[in-house]
């Protein structure tokens, strides 16, 4: 398993809407479309008239060795501006088309 962390762009409750806080999502997944299945799974739950409930972010932070573990979210959803590491791999997802391109 893989630990990721996903990002939504801003967040409906906050004034701001897309350009406010973050929604951010640790997962555990075995790969990374799996990780933004799970997290898109709990967007579409939240509220979503000011963002879009899609994943914008993802990064992947290491592999979680602990035996026996099913996919799922860790932590979440927590709601601060994101900055990502240029030591971690990473994508974004365009927003004309939705396909997803590694940055790092």
């Amino acid at each position: 398993m893989q630990i990721y962390i996903i990002v939504r762009w801003g967040n409906d409750a906050s004034i701001d809407g897309a350009n406010g806080e973050d929604t951010i999502y640790i997962i555990r997944a075995p790969n990374m479309a799996e990780a933004i299945e799970i997290a898109e799974c709990e967007l579409i739950n939240q509220p979503h008239k000011r963002c879009e409930p899609i994943a914008n972010v993802c990064i992947e932070l290491g592999q979680d060795v602990q035996p026996g573990l099913e996919p799922g979210v860790i932590v979440g959803p927590y709601f601060n501006f994101f900055h990502t590491s240029d030591a971690l791999r990473s994508w974004v997802r365009h927003y004309s088309d939705g396909e997803w391109e590694k940055v790092r």
